[in-house]
This record gives structure tokens, C-alpha cells and sequence, in this order.
């Protein structure tokens, strides 16, 4: 089998009927059906050929090319042709797979989290019900204490475990909005902020990643301080007002103003934000309990592992959440704005005028796409997700399954001459390179001459 490429034609005259056994053909790639279009494209790059043969006979075929004999088409069998741009065709026309019917786990994380704030919130609401059927009692137990402190006993007592227990509140709110303000923090998403996001967002994934990382001593520290706040709590309230109301206001004040509303501010829109500023508090914080948070850090770690690195996604799972954020973006083209739907998908449409220039362009006078513009940035494309898709699927798909069948392949007897009415089908057929066989279809040449005809 050789290789035609039409082009050379040109040079050619019909008149002298040339047959195609005299001119210098190259042998051609041969590889296996099980052959991945990856590594086809590797060999394409090598420059030896854009163009290979499929057959499962691979040995068979070489062996046949050493001797220099013909090949038995009953001992081999061709199953068809690959050309690079079957390869890059499947690159970038690969059809957009919907995966996401399941929703990623990076997807739902954050739902988990405020799901698991909104259960501690229900368990303490119980509570405060149940101390409020067992009020009476404590409104008759303490009906006779004598010992509270007033305003008009003790002014500077009063306010002062008034100021205490208004900032364990506020401590037991900040302790719980860290907790899960921080430890939601993916890692991953961190280190793409610190590589590609904005001068601010970069500056914040610097200052978050190192406490991320030591994932229990930042667990075990934040909720140390955070039972300290909650279990202080009642006992300076109960200097101020009867045990019955300490527990009430106790119970109402860590669940609205230590859980739930810090969970909101916390785990919202400004998450960034708020956690890189706190990040000395955490530090401090970290410090000062490091004694008593260190050994039980290390003991989950021995126990529960010490393995919270950066999270990878899977390759399926980079696809379906490259089509879900397609899917996104275009419902928020149409409901941000119908004129969106006349952009290109390949980018904004360039003035087609022409300015007669004394100079050619020259690249270095090109300017770069402004990577925040909100068509670049913020939206894929239907083709660049198309062209995404296949790259991922090229390590995985073989030859076989984008190769053209032999059986439709077009191609020309090394004995046929080049006249008129050759060239005349060899044009017809619209291939910029034909396989020539010798003999029979499955035959492919053996000597140096007989191989391909590469013609530029």
C-alpha cells in the first residue's frame, strides 16, 4: 500500500500515462485496533506519516516487508485507515456528554455543611423546649435566692458578668462560624485562587492555605474555645438573673447568635473574605491551645489518618463538571440578556474592514485577551467544551473506533497509470492522500519503492 497525496498531481503530466509503480513510495505506520488515538497522534508527530493502517496482523505485516514477500490476505487482515485528521476531528468534534444527572460531590459540599449547622440548630431548639416545660420548678427554686447580683447592690459586678457573658456569645458565634467557615474551604479550589484568581483572592488563599491544611489541630482548637464559651456562658448569667432565666437566654443566645447566624455570615458570599481576615485570631488561638490541641490532633490523626490533601477530580468527573458549568452559564445568558444569543461561540465578532498599513502585523504587536472580560472568563463555550470533552477522551478511545473501514477506503492499483481519466477520479474523490496496493487491495508493498507516495 502506498500513499498518494493528490497535490503532486500538478506536477504531472497525463500524457505520459507514468504508472504509479515508478514513483518513490515510503512505507506506511501499521498499528493495532487496540492503539489509543493518544498515542496514534504521538506517532503522527513523529513526521514519518499522517496516515496508518489498522489491522490486528501487525507482526504478520512486518514480517512480510522484511522479506520483501507479498502479503496473504488470508493470513491478514486490514480492518481500515486512520488519518490525523480523524484524530483531530474526534479532538474537536466530540459531542458534549451529559454526565452531571448525578450532582458532583464538590457540588453538594456546601449543602452538607449548612445541613449539618441546621441539625446541631434543631437539637438545641429540643433542649430549649424541654427547660421551658421545667421552668415552673426553676422559677420555685430560685424564688428565694438572695444572693443575685444587681445594679443596685453591686453596679460594677452586674455589668461586668454582663460584658462577660455578652462576649462568650459573641466568642461561642465566632468559634462556630470559623469551624465551619474554614473547615468547608476546599483545598483544591484554594490553590487554583492562589495560581489564577485575582491579586485580592491570591492574597487570601496564601493567608488560608497553611491553617487549612492542619485540618485537626484547626478542629480540635476552634471547638476547644467554642465549649469553653458555651459551657461559661450559664454560670455568669446565673450571678445576674435566677438559674431558670440563664438557662433560657443561655440556650437562646447560642443558638441564634453562636450558631445559626454565624453560619450564615460565615459560610456566605463574603466566606473568603471574613476567614483570611481571621486568620491571626486563628493563629493566636491556635498557640495558646496548642498544649492541650496538639495530642488530640495527633491522636486523630493516628486513629482517622492525617490524609487531607487536595482533593483530584477524575476525569469523568472534570467532564460532567465542565458541561455543568456550561449548562449554567448559558441559563445565565439568557436570563441576564437576549442580545447575548448573537455572539459568536468562538469569541467576539472583529471589524471585516481592511486598513491599508505601511508595516505587516508583526505578533509581538498582538494584545492578549483580557482574562477577566466576561466573555472569556466567566462562560464556556460550545466549542471549547466540545474540544475539552475530546482531549479527555483521548487517552481512553482507540484507532478502531474512529478509523475509516477498509473496505471504504479509496484506492489505486500500483500498475494504474496517471491519464486523464485516473486523475479525473483521484480529484473526483475529494482525499488529499489514496493508499495504492499492489495486486490485490489487502497487499501492501513491500519494497522501499512500493510503500507510500507522499507527495507535498
Amino acid at each position: 500500500v502506498g500513499l498518494l497525496l493528490v497535490k503532486r498531481l500538478i506536477v504531472l503530466n497525463p500524457a505520459e500515462e507514468k504508472p504509479l509503480k515508478d514513483l518513490i513510495l515510503r512505507r506506511p505506520i501499521v498499528i493495532s485496533p487496540e492503539h489509543s488515538c493518544y498515542s496514534i497522534l504521538n506517532l503522527f508527530q513523529e513526521g514519518r506519516s499522517h496516515f496508518a493502517l489498522v489491522t490486528p496482523q501487525k507482526e504478520a505485516v512486518a514480517a512480510c516487508w522484511r522479506g520483501n514477500a507479498d502479503i496473504d490476505p488470508s493470513k491478514v487482515q486490514i480492518l481500515g485507515i486512520v488519518t490525523i485528521e480523524d484524530v483531530l476531528e474526534e479532538l474537536i468534534m466530540e459531542e458534549i456528554v451529559d454526565e452531571s444527572d448525578s450532582p458532583h460531590a464538590a457540588d453538594t459540599y456546601m449543602d452538607t455543611v449548612r445541613l449539618r449547622g441546621l441539625q446541631r440548630a434543631t437539637t438545641k431548639l429540643k433542649g430549649l423546649l424541654t427547660k421551658v416545660r421545667q421552668l415552673p420548678e426553676f422559677l420555685s427554686a430560685a424564688s428565694g435566692c438572695s444572693d443575685l447580683v444587681t445594679v443596685a447592690c453591686d453596679p460594677h459586678g452586674f455589668y461586668m458578668a454582663l460584658a462577660v457573658s455578652v462576649g462568650l456569645v459573641v466568642v461561642a458565634g465566632i468559634m462556630a462560624g470559623l469551624t465551619m467557615g474554614l473547615l468547608s474551604l476546599d483545598q483544591l479550589n484554594l490553590e487554583i485562587l492562589q495560581t489564577t484568581g485575582s491579586a485580592t483572592e491570591q492574597t487570601y488563599a496564601r493567608r488560608l492555605l497553611p491553617v487549612v491544611r492542619q485540618h485537626h489541630l484547626l478542629l480540635v482548637t476552634l471547638l476547644f474555645f467554642n465549649s469553653i464559651a458555651n459551657e461559661a456562658l450559664p454560670v455568669f448569667l446565673a450571678r445576674i438573673v435566677p438559674e431558670a432565666y440563664a438557662v433560657v437566654i443561655s440556650v437562646s443566645c447560642v443558638l441564634f447568635f453562636g450558631e445559626i447566624i454565624p453560619a450564615a455570615i460565615f459560610t456566605g458570599k463574603a466566606q473568603l473574605p471574613i476567614a483570611a481576615a481571621l486568620v491571626p485570631v486563628v493563629r493566636v488561638l491556635t498557640f495558646v491551645a496548642f498544649p492541650l490541641a496538639w495530642p488530640v490532633a495527633k491522636a486523630l490523626d493516628c486513629v482517622l489518618g492525617d490524609d487531607h490533601d487536595v482533593s483530584r477530580y477524575k476525569r469523568n468527573q472534570l467532564k460532567a463538571l465542565v458541561a455543568l458549568h456550561h449548562r449554567k452559564s448559558l441559563n445565565q445568558l439568557k436570563k441576564s440578556d437576549t442580545s447575548h444569543a448573537s455572539v459568536p461561540l468562538l469569541g467576539k465578532k472583529t471589524s471585516t474592514s481592511y486598513e491599508a498599513t505601511t508595516h505587516p502585523p508583526h505578533p509581538t504587536d498582538a494584545q492578549p485577551v483580557d482574562s477577566d472580560d466576561e466573555s472569556t472568563s466567566a462562560h464556556l463555550h460550545n466549542d471549547e467544551v466540545a474540544i475539552i470533552h475530546g482531549a479527555m477522551d483521548m487517552s481512553t478511545k482507540t484507532v478502531q473506533m474512529i478509523m475509516t473501514p477498509f473496505d471504504k477506503v479509496f484506492m489505486l492499483d500500483v500498475e494504474e497509470k496517471l491519464c486523464d481519466t485516473v486523475m479525473v477520479r483521484i480529484l473526483a474523490s475529494g482525499y488529499s492522500r489514496i493508499p495504492v496496493y499492489k495486486g490485490h487491495r489487502t497487499n501492501v508493498v513491500t519494497n522501499y519503492r512500493y510503500i507510500f507516495l507522499l507527495v507535498n
